[in-house]
């Protein structure tokens, strides 16, 4: 029987939330200025891609033309929102060069000025999956399991194996992102048993099914 062993890795990944587009006119310039300041002399971003001295320029870009806008022709309105648009621009290109140098420290990142979403919390354990079942594969060799689904569930886990007193120490284990997986490679004729459980959010287990059981074909 082939052995496939699950691994998870779970990483806390900074994302900047910037909310660029909601901001009015005024509110960006202040925004952008504002994070020019936070990055002038910090030790822990001495340079960044775009450069502040780019960013500065699309500021004062920016500026000039927003104060043409003001009382100002159609064709001035398009020149504000396209400068608008290139100070944007700069300002997603920073914050994800940030991200990158702060090496998920978000301690280091907000020192930039830039904020930060929530990152997801574990919603706790979820519930033990019901009507767990085994059936014959379409071929010689195979099983088909499935469970009725789980909510919030961030995947699932399926565990085989021929020993029904020890299920902590079966071999065979599948994932799938749906509440149904297809075990390969079995022994025909062979009894096997098997459970699952649901995988919440940030890698969080929850708990395991029943155990049933079913020959192999």
């Amino acid at each position: 029987m082939k052995t496939k062993i699950l691994n998870f890795f779970f990483l806390f990944i900074i994302i900047p939330a910037l909310l660029l587009a909601k901001r009015r006119d005024d509110e960006l310039l202040a925004y952008a200025q504002g994070i020019i300041e936070s990055l002038t002399g910090n030790a822990n971003f001495p340079t960044t891609t775009p450069t502040l001295a780019d960013l500065q320029d699309a500021v004062d870009d920016y500026s000039e033309k927003l104060a043409k806008a003001f009382n100002g022709t159609k064709a001035d309105t398009n020149a504000k929102n396209d400068s608008r648009i290139a100070l944007e621009r700069l300002l997603t290109a920073l914050a994800l060069d940030v991200v990158r140098q702060s090496a998920d420290d978000l301690t280091k990142y907000l020192t930039s000025g830039f904020s930060a979403k929530r990152p997801a919390t574990p919603a706790g354990v979820l519930p033990m999956p019901q009507n767990f079942t085994m059936k014959a594969g379409d071929n010689e060799g195979e099983m088909n399991v499935s469970c009725q689904k789980v909510e919030n569930n961030h995947g699932y886990e399926f565990w085989l194996g021929t020993d029904p007193v020890n299920p902590d120490e079966w071999t065979l284990k599948l994932s799938s992102s749906s509440s149904k997986a297809v075990a390969t490679a079995l022994t025909s004729g062979t009894k096997y048993y098997g459970r699952c459980r649901a995988i919440g959010s940030r890698g969080l287990l929850g708990d395991w099914s029943d155990i049933t059981s079913k020959r192999c074909s």
